[in-house]
């Protein structure tokens, strides 16, 4: 057979309706490498026009969180009370519904025990294999969040014994990736 728009778009139907389907994200993966290849084909003149032109991909599903309820994250901490920073990372992520690179970045400066705040305007990110300090990707990403008076208090061991600048790092005071 000929490899045209229909077959193109049987092949899709095929991975989106089989027995153990392919997610909408990785149909899309997959359609964007052979749309790429067969645009190549068609700029040599070996097909005269790219078969992936016209197909229609899957709409694009999205699960919804699942967030954990009170008494899930009380057994999280409670299960992490004697790990120090795993119990403090955890702490601050459920407090204060942080993202991985907000957290690694976050400096104890950031915070202001007395006003009970925490200025997040750091993420520290991986790209290309090296450590990048940034600014959040937006202006919404950088904000001022409220702490209550029970986690400010919890905040403060750590602080008086933190080995540097950043909440959660090495032994030496540097800070994790």
């Amino acid at each position: 057979g000929t490899l045209d728009g229909i077959a193109v778009q049987r092949c899709i139907n095929n991975l989106a309706e089989s027995d153990s389907p392919r997610s909408s994200k990785s149909i899309r993966n997959i359609v964007i490498v052979l749309r790429a290849a067969l645009q190549k084909a068609a700029d040599l003149h070996l097909i005269r026009e790219n078969p992936c032109d016209h197909v229609s991909l899957p709409k694009r599903h999205t699960k919804p969180a699942k967030a954990l309820d009170s008494q899930q994250v009380e057994q999280f901490l409670c299960c992490a009370r004697g790990i120090d920073e795993i119990y403090l990372l955890l702490l601050l992520a459920f407090s204060l519904g942080l993202r991985r690179g907000e957290l690694a970045g976050l400096r104890w400066d950031d915070f202001d025990l007395q006003a009970r705040t925490v200025y997040i305007h750091h993420n520290r990110v991986v790209a290309g294999g090296k450590v990048i300090d940034k600014s959040p990707k937006s202006a919404a990403g950088t904000r001022i969040l409220a702490i209550g008076p029970k986690l400010a208090a919890e905040l403060a061991p750590y602080r008086a014994k933190a080995a540097g600048p950043f909440v959660f790092s090495k032994k030496d005071g540097l800070p994790y990736n």
